[in-house]
């Protein structure tokens, strides 16, 4: 059901109901954030619950009594990182390590396989990584240091990627 299907026959549904343009506008919008059988669902249970016409309050109040909406959880709330430098040889204390590797191939049973290792290893931020062109055999991905600084839960694991020869 889309949501002009939803509306006519919500018209259709209530003796005296006719929305205006604007007011089907309005409504389209607002009924956007459901899917098709959220829809169906609601029109269902508002046709057993309603008198009249169901005020867009009404249409939301239902469709969070069927479950469309989740519970709003705390602990699921943005959480800034706060950055405390770490005395760290590897990640210079800020985290985060750009770790090179290079792609090539070794024998294994009589066959070619293609393989990686880590190649490198610096700070992040340091003058070396920045300077430093990839081969075409190589490419980096950021990793988390497992120091203080490095183990913060608001940082996320692997924070970018970069190949050697992409934009």
């Amino acid at each position: 059901m889309t949501a002009i299907e939803f509306i006519r026959q919500c018209e259709s549904g209530f003796l005296h109901s006719t929305l205006t343009d604007d007011q089907v506008a309005i409504y389209m919008t607002k009924l956007r954030v459901f899917s098709g059988s959220q829809l169906a669902k609601i029109y269902e249970k508002i046709l057993e619950t309603c008198m009249s016409f169901p005020k867009i309050s009404h249409i939301y109040a239902t469709a969070a009594e069927l479950g469309f909406f989740e519970a709003h959880n705390p602990s699921d709330e943005f959480k800034p990182h706060r950055w405390e430098p770490a005395d760290c040889e590897f990640c210079a204390g800020e985290g985060e390590l750009s770790v090179i590797f290079d792609w090539f191939y070794e024998t294994r049973d009589d066959r070619r396989v293609e393989t990686e290792r880590i190649n490198r290893i610096f700070p992040y931020s340091s003058h070396d990584r920045i300077k430093y062109k990839l081969s075409p055999t190589e490419y980096e991905r950021i990793e988390r240091c497992s120091c203080a600084a490095g183990s913060a839960k608001t940082i996320p694991g692997v924070i970018k990627l970069r190949i050697a020869g992409a934009t």
